[in-house]
């Protein structure tokens, strides 16, 4: 679907890197009351979203994670530009960042939040497909993402309150993945679901969540191929992201009765089959 256009790739680096001073000089101007102002806002502990838990911070330490993040995701694409050895753990060190504060950004603001793990989704796809223009088209559109957060969410406005947690379990589901199946009964009794996961392949999976009533043929999708989680007539539930093999972890959801697909929608794991209809009775 892409070409790699190496040398017509630098540009939009460099154009992200002007882009990136802008964003800079919006954090350092919220540097002060960032500093003041995170102790008065806080930390509002773990707030559950569906059933995964996600750290809400204060909107301080999300606008000091912005101003590692963008350096961190211009870094990754120029590396993918420069076909850098270490490109790859550039994405990864972009991703653990990310990880810190994305719950807050989550809360605040959905629509950019899925916009946001779309421009990151970019940065790491043109990394495993040696393709500057698309990582360079993500790191850019995170800059242009973070500038629009932080426009509604500045550095001193009070975090969003935690969601209360679900309630205790009603069931476990045993959740295995695998290359490239996703191994679950094909009906669960409704409820408060715990979902136990269990990456049983070679390969980092994750492990989404939708209520739908479509039929997997007809699933929108995103750019790269997977299931497009703001897309027409799907609504994500709940997710568990970046599942190392041999490792587990469970996700709890309410699941009312109807009819949901469960996903893997790393790069390329739908289209190879990655994917599980489920009816909740």
């Amino acid at each position: 679907m892409y070409k790699s256009r190496e040398m017509k790739s630098r540009l939009p680096v460099r154009t992200a890197g002007i882009a990136l001073v802008v964003v800079a000089l919006m954090l350092a101007g919220c540097g002060s009351s960032a500093s003041t102002d995170a102790g008065s806002a806080g930390s509002a502990g773990p707030a559950t979203t569906g059933g995964a838990t996600y750290a809400i911070v204060s909107n301080a330490e999300v606008a000091a994670g912005f101003a590692a993040l963008v350096p961190l995701a211009a870094t990754a694409a120029a590396k993918v530009a420069a076909k850098s050895g270490d490109s790859e753990a550039a994405v990864n060190d972009m991703y653990t960042k990310w990880f810190e504060f994305e719950g807050t950004v989550r809360k605040n603001d959905e629509s950019v939040y899925l916009d946001m793990e779309d421009a990151l989704v970019s940065v790491k796809a043109g990394q495993k497909d040696n393709d500057a223009a698309k990582a360079s088209k993500g790191a850019a559109a995170l800059v242009t993402l973070t500038a629009t957060y932080l426009a509604k969410f500045p550095a001193d406005a009070a975090a969003p309150v935690a969601a209360p947690a679900l309630g205790a379990s009603t069931q476990t589901v045993l959740v295995g993945l695998n290359e490239w199946k996703i191994d679950v009964p094909d009906t669960i009794a409704h409820g408060i679901v715990t979902l136990s996961l269990t990456n049983k392949g070679n390969e980092i999976h994750e492990f989404v969540v939708f209520r739908t009533d479509l039929a997997v043929a007809d699933l929108p999708l995103d750019a790269e191929g997977g299931v497009d989680e703001k897309g027409t007539g799907v609504h994500l539930v709940d997710e568990h992201e970046n599942l190392k093999p041999g490792t587990g972890a469970d996700l709890k959801v309410d699941l009312p009765p109807g009819k949901y697909v469960f996903v893997c929608n790393m790069l390329g794991h739908f289209k190879h089959g990655m994917v599980k209809q489920v009816i909740v009775t």
